[in-house]
């Protein structure tokens, strides 16, 4: 039974956006308009009002939102046009890569791979690559394990060495397989893995290559097989049709906010931050990995959504590309990303039934606030209407 519900969460969704009408190569791209029941359409005014004044103050072109509350697609929509000067509208279908949110994709196909026995989280990582380390190198890496990569413990340094990106500009040359292994070799840790925590692009780039070289398909193969098909995720793909171009947002610099930039060309960075997708496609996986979170302790299968079960021992506990945060305002799940131009939101709070993706073409600190007061207000609702539901049986 379980299995089924999680089916038609994501395929309710999924017919909400298809059209009965023959469509062109890009009108099929974004499966029509979705249309939300007249029942939950709730008063959205002040969401609007909040989104509204943020772009205003942010001098930001395109903003596209999408908004779970119990458990249903309350607002998938865009607001801003695509590019400064157009007509074309930003809207739910729109298209932006999703920056760091990428690891959290990353994390749902390592999660598959092991179901399928194809990985070991607590296996050296030189076992996976075999013949491809000197002597020197494997030994330097024995000691990290997929999960250490997984949770940024490492020692790998955040940011590539042979990375040579200017802060601000796009990365228009694709770190290569080559790359990687060559700096793989130079680096040395900055800490005994296991023993500390750093945030680490280059490390998911090495968890991206792991899976390529344990499954024998590339990272957009297996993007497609355990993330895109199983979820009806049909514009979230690493690189774009001819016909998706037509969806994609220009990005702006978050420095500049009139200065066009440019998509990032990642090549072996792609799993820790070079996916494109839209509203449309999150909000379906968000409304199953949602509900994979409110079942968690009611049965023993084990779901490749649930990212949480293994992180690292902190507040702010990061898993399998997800992280758990607990505070005052209680425990909420997401993860967030940035390109210098394009940036990304996605957040959830299981016990309320509720979340929140916003994805935009110029990025910046006024994403993170935005977030914050939105699903702070999403999260109150949520309470009070369960409140008053409870007081009226």
């Amino acid at each position: 039974m379980k299995k089924a519900m999680l089916l038609i969460v994501p395929l309710l969704l999924l017919l909400a956006c298809k059209s009965t009408e023959q469509a062109t190569p890009a009108e099929a791209a974004t499966s029509g308009s979705i249309r939300l029941p007249q029942s939950i359409r709730l008063d959205d005014s002040w969401m609007r009002s909040k989104i509204d004044s943020a772009m205003k103050a942010h001098n930001i072109p395109a903003l596209s939102v999408g908004v779970i509350r119990d458990g249903e697609l309350w607002l998938c929509e865009g607001f801003g046009v695509k590019k400064r000067g157009g007509e074309a509208v930003a809207d739910e279908h729109t298209l932006y890569q999703i920056g760091s949110q990428t690891k959290m994709l990353t994390g749902i196909i390592v999660s598959r791979l092991v179901l399928e026995r194809k990985l070991d989280l607590d296996e050296s990582i030189v076992n996976y690559l075999p013949d491809v380390f000197s002597k020197q190198t494997s030994e330097k890496l024995q000691a990290v394990t997929l999960r250490i990569l997984l949770q940024h413990q490492s020692g790998l340094p955040g940011i590539a060495p042979s990375d040579h990106r200017i802060d601000g500009d796009p990365m228009l040359v694709p770190y290569t397989e080559l790359d990687l292994l060559n700096d793989l070799d130079e680096l040395e840790l900055d800490f005994e893995p296991g023993s500390d925590f750093s945030y680490s692009n280059m490390g998911y780039a090495l968890v991206g290559y792991i899976c390529e070289r344990a499954s024998g398909q590339s990272y957009a193969t297996l993007l497609e097989k355990y993330v895109a098909r199983p979820y009806q995720l049909t514009n979230t793909t690493t690189e774009l049709a001819e016909h998706q171009q037509e969806l994609l947002a220009t990005p702006y610099r978050k420095d500049a906010r009139d200065i066009e930039t440019k998509p990032f060309i990642m090549g072996k960075l792609t799993s820790a931050g070079g996916v494109y997708s839209s509203v449309a496609d999150l909000s379906r996986l968000m409304a199953a990995q949602l509900e994979e979170y409110r079942m968690l302790g009611q049965t023993e299968e084990q779901s490749p959504l649930v990212l949480t079960n293994s992180a690292t021992p902190d507040k702010k506990e990061y898993g399998f590309g997800l992280v758990r945060n607990v505070d005052e305002r209680g425990i909420r799940y997401g993860h967030g990303g940035d390109l210098d131009g394009f940036a990304s939101s996605y957040v959830f709070v299981p016990e309320q039934n509720v979340g929140l993706l916003l994805l935009t073409s110029s990025g910046g600190r006024w994403l993170g606030e935005l977030e914050k007061e939105l699903i702070i207000r999403l999260v109150v609702e949520a309470k009070a209407a369960k409140n008053k539901t409870v007081s009226t049986l």
